[in-house]
């Protein structure tokens, strides 16, 4: 079979069918559910006499080690404020995009920053977290564009757009942790990129910590 729109699965009693490849017998009916992506499928079943159960949205991670070495910016720090300071496990220290004087020049207000993560092994559907920086300063992302590179870096796939209005960023400041999300990519990379589009204030991309999560099962169970 074939789908008139990209991005576009269908699924059998909640399993995904793959053309040439699912096989389905006939001898009662099958219920095709077609879906879009981000789409949710919700399911109720009674479970007595007018008694529905409650849906059960599941989400199964495997914990992503980041280690400094797999981490790069095109805003380096000119401080004591690299991208190492997102994996040390300390919410205290951050990662700043350049500012202030030094080797590095800062980026124009139009240009924006990003943390490009070389993962060692290949994932395909991932959440990640992050915490903000624990003070007043109130330097938050309100925007996030994430893009995988299935060539060595050559070219980007966008992923999902974030932004405080409609996904929750948070904005207070203070140490606040964000979750995104599960992030769905057609097929499994290395590359990912986490480009800040938006910011409380300037340009500036200051997170405390960083983390990812590979999604291992995910579904809504009734």
């Amino acid at each position: 079979f074939q789908m008139d729109m990209e991005g576009a699965k269908a699924y059998v009693g909640g399993a995904r069918q793959e053309s040439k490849v699912s096989r389905l017998r006939f001898e009662k009916p099958v219920v095709y559910t077609l879906a879009l992506p981000e789409h949710r499928q919700l399911s109720y079943h009674l479970v007595q006499e007018e008694v529905w159960s409650v849906p059960e949205e599941v989400v199964e991670t495997s914990p992503i080690l980041l280690t400094a070495d797999m981490l790069s910016t095109n805003a380096p720090s000119n401080y004591d404020e690299g991208t190492e300071n997102l994996v040390d496990g300390d919410p205290n220290t951050i990662f700043h995009s350049t500012w202030g004087d030094g080797v590095y020049e800062k980026l124009p207000l139009d240009q924006c920053p990003y943390v490009e993560v070389n993962l060692e092994e290949a994932v395909s559907k991932f959440r990640f977290s992050y915490i903000t920086r624990a003070d007043a300063s109130n330097r938050c992302p309100t925007g996030f564009l994430l893009q995988a590179s299935y060539d060595n870096g050559r070219t980007w796939t966008d992923l999902r757009t974030l932004t405080a209005e409609t996904d929750g960023l948070p904005t207070g400041g203070y140490g606040m942790t964000y979750t995104s999300p599960v992030i769905t990519a057609d097929k499994p990379f290395t590359l990912l990129r986490i480009t800040m589009t938006s910011a409380v204030y300037k340009n500036y991309l200051v997170l405390a910590e960083l983390s990812l999560e590979e999604v291992v099962r995910e579904g809504i169970y009734s």
